[in-house]
């Protein structure tokens, strides 16, 4: 499983990509936001499951992409 932490544009360019090379499915990605409407946004354009919690995101995942800005990553890391 594959997921992306921080899925706004450049996450979601990335994501896009992943799918559209089929490198994998859209039931092997979950990706994080910060807000419910985005993630639901993302869930309905890519058939993903989207969440709010990164911890959760991370829990199982073979590859975690980090897509968030890099004042962020500390904070982050320490979350996850």
């Amino acid at each position: 499983r594959v997921a992306i932490i921080g899925c706004g544009k450049i996450g979601e360019s990335l994501l896009a990509g992943l799918l559209s090379a089929e490198w994998r499915g859209p039931d092997e990605v979950i990706a994080t936001t910060r807000r419910e409407e985005r993630a639901a946004e993302l869930a309905g354009r890519y058939a993903i499951r989207t969440t709010l919690a990164n911890p959760e995101a991370v829990d199982g995942a073979g590859l975690v992409v980090l897509a968030v800005k890099p004042q962020d990553f500390e904070t982050l890391l320490a979350e996850i």
